[in-house]
């Protein structure tokens, strides 16, 4: 990503310092800016990786990463004397089950892990990078998303899934599949979901759908509580109002429901800021996320910021922090707030995300009362099962660690 880029730059040098290997470098950062590759990597992947990433594994293999072997894979960005090379795009994976599932066991899982159902997004917000990266909306299909499901169940004890789409519910006939086929499954009854969505495609059929799969908290990209502010963020697909009725109806659901905010919008004023401020003072989000707007690469407000003179192909792209705003060097799009007073408004809506964490927190230290995890059942479960035993003591420790944290 542009904010680790040069993380990943640094870590590329020392690795070229002492291991005679190539370094390949993908992801959305070098996608957008293919012209500015380090010299530190030999080649980078452009977009959609896995067919890329095969060939050039096979011809490194059979051939070395000579120039006229790289020429002619498709979808890469290399260094070819004093330019940097671009091929041809690379074509899209169709159908998406095509693709294998990831090799989990490289990895380190626990009882919560994510997965991702659909590449890309429908829409295209000014701030995003994800559908240009994908460049359209691809769906894996239902079956192909229940098996690997259960295959996260049965091999990895996977308990909690946290789907990762941009856009879950983009398609309402694969949800309403998906829902059945795992509704349907006996393996799945104590696996619960979360996922993220659009208040514009919120309703009662939607928040039946994901609660009859086992979904328990759902997050919105709400963005900001003024009707200007989210025409330019969204491209008048969605309104405040409708954001508040979304909300309503998953809290009526019982789902627990997050929600960002990006402050900052070029023309943003005070009144707009604080109109976001108050609605997330007065609303029933259980958590919620701030950023400051971010003119990140390949996306329409990086190229505001570019005709601004505030962003180039070459620079220092911690900058472009999307986790936390520096209040000396950090982007401020809008010119209707002076550096401090917009800094003393992003600290207000850190304050208030602190706030919800806690409560949140108090909340789920509730629930995890002690006579209820050494009830006389779950003990019954320890004793026929030492992985219960095992999960009844982490819920125990939890317990004991988020009271702790409640009462700061």
């Amino acid at each position: 990503m542009t904010q680790n880029f040069n993380i990943a730059t640094n870590l590329g040098k020392k690795i070229k310092l002492r291991f005679d290997v190539p370094i390949f470098v993908g992801g959305h950062h070098i996608t957008a800016l293919p012209h500015s590759l380090p010299s530190c990597f030999d080649v980078g992947v452009l977009g959609e990786g896995e067919q890329t990433m095969l060939e050039l594994i096979t011809t490194y293999e059979r051939h070395g990463l000579g120039k006229q072997g790289l020429k002619r894979i498709a979808g890469i960005a290399f260094h070819d004397k004093s330019e940097t090379r671009i091929t041809e795009g690379r074509k899209l994976i169709r159908p998406l089950d095509r693709i294998p599932f990831p090799a989990r066991k490289l990895l380190m899982i626990k009882e919560g892990t994510h997965i991702m159902t659909s590449r890309g997004c429908p829409y295209r917000c000014s701030f995003c990078s994800s559908s240009r990266f994908w460049k359209t909306t691809r769906f894996f299909s239902a079956p192909y998303v229940l098996d690997e499901i259960k295959h996260l169940v049965q091999e990895y004890g996977i308990t909690n899934i946290n789907i990762y789409d941009d856009l879950f519910m983009a398609d309402r006939k694969r949800l309403r599949e998906i829902a059945r086929l795992i509704e349907q499954e006996e393996l799945l009854k104590n696996v619960s979901f979360s996922c993220l969505a659009r208040a514009d495609l919120i309703d009662s059929e939607v928040c039946e759908l994901l609660k009859g799969m086992g979904v328990k908290s759902i997050g919105f990209g709400f963005e900001s509580c003024s009707d200007k502010m989210l025409s330019y963020l969204k491209k008048g697909t969605v309104t405040v109002k409708a954001n508040k009725q979304a909300l309503d109806i998953c809290k009526n659901y019982g789902l627990v429901v997050s929600a960002s905010f990006i402050i900052g919008s070029p023309g943003e004023t005070k009144v707009d800021i604080q109109a976001t401020l108050d609605f997330i003072k007065s609303s029933s989000l259980d958590e919620l996320d701030i950023y400051v707007l971010t003119p990140l690469p390949g996306t329409e407000v990086w190229e505001y910021a570019k005709e601004k003179g505030m962003v180039t192909g070459q620079m220092d792209w911690s900058i472009l922090n999307v986790e936390s705003f520096n209040s000396e060097k950090g982007l401020i799009l809008t010119d209707r707030l002076g550096r401090e007073e917009f800094y003393e408004f992003y600290l207000e809506f850190c304050r208030e995300r602190d706030k919800r964490k806690r409560l949140y927190t108090r909340r789920y230290a509730e629930k995890l009362r002690v006579k209820d995890i050494f009830s006389r059942s779950n003990i019954r479960k320890a004793l026929a099962d030492p992985k219960k035993a095992a999960l009844i003591f982490r819920d125990f420790l939890l317990s004991r660690i988020l009271r702790k944290r409640a009462r700061k």
